[in-house]
């Protein structure tokens, strides 16, 4: 806690657990842990495998290679350049923040619910976008986009190719919400809102729903 730091240096080390309230994580050494408690402070260095959990306010400029990440609480993981994020790391943001700022990242999956933020100009690439309530403020890349739950609004542009809506509302918060070229299907309970946003795709298959 307080001002406190472990400094790994070049040496890899494995525990059981991390907890960090406060103060910073740094060094080239990767700590690998089964699970880490992220409630406050600096994640400078490497974090290895295994179930990252972020509660409070923490700024991540060095990297996290979790195999899961959950960010929620009310809590802030805030990236301090692009590619801090492991590529396959499985990303969930609910009740809380993830803030890209102008960096991207790519990761394995991103799902977003509850009051979910993601945050900033940069872009979050994933192979699945699961949209299950929250805003996207920021860009979502190429990939598979499921709304299967809540109310998402999406203020970003989302470049995925295939977006699906079979429960839920996606909210669409601009003129470039949705690609040129995707392809969008509505189906069971799906809504899908435009507002006041004109947008153009490839295709609509309207199964049942609403548009």
């Amino acid at each position: 806690g307080g001002s406190g730091v472990l400094d790994t240096a070049s040496n890899a080390n494995t525990i059981t657990a991390l907890t960090l309230n406060s103060g910073t994580v740094t060094g080239t050494g990767t700590l690998t842990a089964a699970t880490y408690a992220l409630v406050g402070g600096v994640v400078a260095g490497t974090l290895g495998g295994g179930i990252a959990t972020v509660t409070g306010s923490v700024s991540l400029t060095g990297m996290t290679l979790a195999d899961n990440l959950n960010i929620n609480g009310g809590g802030t993981l805030t990236l301090g350049a692009s590619e801090r994020i492991g590529a396959l790391t499985l990303v969930d943001v609910n009740a809380g923040e993830l803030a890209l700022g102008v960096n991207s990242n790519t990761v394995g999956a991103f799902t977003l619910r509850g009051s979910g933020l993601l945050s900033g100009i940069g872009t979050l690439t994933a192979a699945t976008y699961a949209l299950q309530g929250g805003s996207v403020n920021a860009n979502l890349g190429l990939g598979v986009a499921s709304v299967t739950d809540g109310v998402t609004l999406l203020n970003g542009a989302l470049a995925a190719g295939t977006v699906g809506i079979s429960s839920g509302t996606l909210l669409l918060g601009s003129t470039i919400s949705l690609a040129a070229g995707a392809t969008l299907t509505i189906g069971g309970s799906g809504v899908l809102d435009t507002a006041s946003n004109a947008n153009t795709i490839t295709a609509l298959t309207l199964n049942s729903g609403t548009v």
